[in-house]
């Protein structure tokens, strides 16, 4: 069961650290008066570019892929979406090594391999920028 793992409960512990220093400081009773003047509406094009900007990054580890295996765009995209929800809730940029990992053990490549495009994709996106000066 899930909640016998030591990970579990690591992860849980580390969350719940997190969220404490991200509402610390909260004044509450300013809250609902914060969330009724927002204009929601701006969440929707906000949320479509976010999901392009993945989409199109799964593009991009898709072309560095190609070489190890030919992956579909799909599942590349989805260990991206998991690998950065774990890149936005633990530090030290552990959603790259989980991207690897979920990739890995999904697509049957070794996470050094899938690791190895996610290094190498910093110096595609600079040489990309030098072509397009």
């Amino acid at each position: 069961m899930l909640y016998k793992s030591k990970g579990f409960w690591f992860g849980l512990l580390v969350s719940l650290f997190f969220i404490y220093l991200f509402v610390r400081g909260v004044e509450w009773d300013k809250v609902p008066s914060a969330l009724a003047s927002v204009n929601y509406w701006w969440l929707l094009p906000i949320i479509g570019l976010n999901l392009a900007s993945f989409w199109i990054r799964s593009l991009r580890w898709h072309h560095l892929l190609r070489h190890v295996k030919e992956i579909a765009t799909w599942p590349l995209f989805k260990a991206n979406m998991i690998g950065f929800m774990v890149f936005n809730l633990l530090p030290l940029r552990i959603g790259e090594f989980a991207r690897a990992y979920v990739l890995g053990r999904n697509q049957n490549i070794t996470s050094p391999a899938a690791f190895a495009t996610i290094l190498a994709a910093p110096s595609y996106d600079s040489f990309t920028i030098l072509l397009s000066i």
